[in-house]
């Protein structure tokens, strides 16, 4: 249970480290993640 979680995680980072780094517009960008964690934890 413990690997998954860390696997989870690890993927996690890298697909937001990904769109952080493809994202030109880094206030919109913020503005869209923290729509998504307030849907997720709402």
């Amino acid at each position: 249970l413990i690997k998954i979680a860390a696997r989870i995680v690890k993927t996690g980072r890298y697909i937001y480290y990904k769109l952080a780094e493809g994202c030109p517009n880094k206030d919109l960008f913020f503005k869209v993640l923290e729509n998504i964690q307030s849907l997720e934890f709402g």
